[in-house]
Parts: C-alpha cells; sequence; structure tokens
C-alpha cells in the first residue's frame, strides 16, 4: 500500500458503484511514452491541452480490486499514520470571472461562440503526504455514489478526483459508449430532478452537449442518442443523456480523444472558435490536466473493456508545495452571473465532501 500512495495511479469500473465494484489500481517504477503497451496496463494522462507527447504511463505492478477491498486498506494505513487532512482554501477571483462572463456575453451576442465553460480554481498551501492522500482516496470511495474514483501521481504531485462523466467507453463489440452531462442543480430536498428537466437554460445548455457530441461522432459509425434524465450525485444533480456509436472500423484510442475532447460540455461551441478562446484563458496556464481525458486499456486478452476514458473534473491537482481545487460552468447568453458564480462554488464544495475536507 505504500508503495501505491508513493506512486500510483487508480480508476473505478464504469459500472453502477458498489462496494463489489472493480477498481483497478497500478503503483511501482512508471514508464511514461507516447504509445500505449501491449504487455501492460497504460493509462493515459495528457494535459487539457493535449500538447505533451509522453502521455502514456504504463507501471511496473497492478491489481485489480473491489471498492471494499481498496477502501478498508486505505483506511487502516490512514489510521496507522495518524495523520488529518487540514488546508486553509483561498477563493478565487470574482472580478477576474466577471470580466470574464461579460466578454463572453458579448461573443454570444456577435455570434462567435454559442456555449463556453470558463474554469476558476481555489489553492492551499501544503504537501499532500502518503497517508493524507490515503485518507482521501478512501472517503471518496466512501462518499462519491455513482461518480468514478481516479487519479495519478508520485513523489512530486499528482490528480485525484470523483468524475461523474465519462468521455467514453468501447467494448469488445466495437460499441463506443459516452454521454452528454450537462446542467447542474443544488440537491437538497430530492424534488429538484423535475425541476431542472423543465428548466429552459438548462435543457438548451445540455441539448448544445448532445449536438456536439453527435456531430463528433457521425463520421465514426452510426450514432444513436438516449433519453434525456438526471444524474444524481450526493451533493448535485445533473442532466444526462446516453449517447451510443456502433463503430464502423476499429479506432485507436487517441484519435478518439481528439475526436471527442473537449466536449462542449468542459470545453466550447463552436469547436474551433471555441478552442482558440480556450487557449486564450488565464486559467490556460494553471489548468494542468483539469478537464483532460483521463484513460486506461488493460493488457491484451483480459476480460474487460477494451479501452476506458473518463474527463478529469471533480478533483484536486497538486505538487510539493501547492494544491488546487478546480470548477467550471457552462455558460450561455441566457446565463446569471451570480448563479453561475454560486455552482462554481457548489460544485468546489463538493469536491470537499467527498474527501473529507469540508
Amino acid at each position: 500500500m505504500k508503495q501505491f500512495l508513493s506512486s500510483g495511479a487508480m480508476l473505478v469500473s464504469r459500472s453502477a458503484r458498489s462496494e463489489i465494484s472493480k477498481v483497478r489500481i497500478a503503483w511501482g517504477d512508471w514508464t511514461w511514452s507516447a504509445s500505449p503497451r501491449a504487455d501492460a496496463v497504460s493509462f493515459f494522462a495528457p494535459d487539457f491541452f493535449l500538447s505533451e507527447s509522453l502521455c502514456w504511463a504504463s507501471p511496473s505492478q497492478w491489481a485489480e480490486l473491489t471498492v471494499r477491498e481498496l477502501r478498508e486498506a486505505l483506511a487502516v494505513f490512514a489510521e496507522h499514520h495518524g495523520e488529518t487532512a487540514r488546508f486553509s482554501w483561498q477563493g478565487p477571483d470574482e472580478g477576474a470571472f466577471r470580466k470574464g462572463f461579460e466578454e463572453l456575453q458579448e461573443a454570444f451576442r456577435s455570434g462567435s461562440l454559442t456555449k463556453a465553460v470558463p474554469v476558476v480554481f481555489e489553492r492551499a498551501s501544503g504537501q499532500l503526504s502518503p497517508a493524507v492522500l490515503a485518507s482521501l482516496i478512501a472517503s471518496l470511495l466512501e462518499r462519491s455514489g455513482p461518480a468514478r474514483v481516479y487519479g495519478i501521481w508520485n513523489e512530486h504531485g499528482g490528480m485525484l478526483g470523483a468524475t461523474p462523466e465519462d468521455l467514453f467507453e468501447v467494448t469488445r463489440g466495437g460499441v463506443l459508449k459516452t454521454m452528454a452531462l450537462a446542467g447542474t442543480y443544488r440537491k437538497v430536498t430530492g424534488k429538484e430532478s423535475s425541476a431542472i428537466l423543465d428548466d429552459p437554460k438548462e435543457r438548451r445548455e445540455h441539448q448544445l452537449v448532445v449536438d456536439d457530441i453527435r456531430a463528433a461522432l457521425t463520421e465514426l459509425g452510426e450514432v444513436q442518442v438516449g433519453e434525456t434524465g438526471v444524474l444524481e450525485l450526493p451533493t448535485l444533480i445533473h442532466l444526462k443523456t446516453p449517447i451510443e456509436a456502433r463503430l464502423s472500423r476499429a479506432v485507436p484510442f487517441e484519435k478518439l480523444v481528439r475526436a471527442l475532447h473537449p466536449t462542449a460540455a468542459l470545453g466550447a461551441f463552436p469547436r474551433k472558435p471555441g478552442w482558440d478562446w480556450l487557449r486564450s484563458q488565464e486559467s490556460a496556464r494553471e489548468r494542468g490536466r483539469f478537464g483532460a481525458p483521463f484513460g486506461l486499456l488493460w493488457p491484451s486478452g483480459a476480460e474487460v473493456a477494451e479501452a476506458s476514458c473518463v474527463v478529469a473534473i471533480r478533483n484536486i491537482q497538486w505538487d510539493a508545495d501547492e494544491l488546487r481545487l478546480g470548477s467550471g460552468c457552462g455558460l450561455i447568453s441566457e446565463s446569471v452571473l451570480e448563479r453561475e458564480w454560486d455552482e462554481l462554488a457548489l460544485k468546489r464544495e463538493s469536491v470537499k465532501r467527498m474527501m473529507g475536507l469540508a
């Protein structure tokens, strides 16, 4: 367990979260390369802008456990070392967000953009020891609901989170499964599901994401869009639409990533001007892997899906001196500044609660 917490990676399986859901973990000596290995587990861990050439990480050791087995082992480690996670967070700049919001409204009025997702960060000074990391992972495994716990780290820093959003999963039958996930309400009374489904602003924002993903997949195969429903998380609810594509041919992992990433749920729409806008943002220099694809390929012949890739949101990132906690919100012309600012805070608070930091 000590080796795993010093230099490790993990991803919970896509199946409905339960104590017996599978967690694929890896640890030991890592090799970073430009392509995955056929004889070992390979984690795909690029930055958001896919600018790094060595984005595949392969470990010397790996295993598959149940959620219960990993959580119990981590809890024992954390208790034995007796460390508590205490960080003092500094919030993002509301004035900078307001300025960016007004600039985007002008872009919406001019027609250059239809939707965009600005990102803000909280920061905290301090280091993340193996014992504290163990407690954070154990808390996520217990409190994250249907979200998928994931992460990769070493002695220099890393990323850990629980994402509700899959970028894609490809089955052995050649079916790509993905989702549109956009539109957010706070979960309070349990009666918010009907309200978000009837909210014109949230439905329009969500439909832009559906249309974006459908267009991205059309050249790869026959696309089927499911019915829009609600995904319930411990403190939030989101609109969710399942989308499938029966691939007309085998498609390399990274080609699927570049076809889909970033969807309008995390990027901007239309895509070309949206990409230019994303690169121009102040947050571009600090976002690291926030919102990036994070994927896993298991060794050939294993009885698992051929490829799995999530969207790296609801996470913390850290280095030797600082932790960063990011959140993003989808803006369209109907967006209200105060409501979006509250949503950003709500998402960061949900991460703290899942990790036991609140």
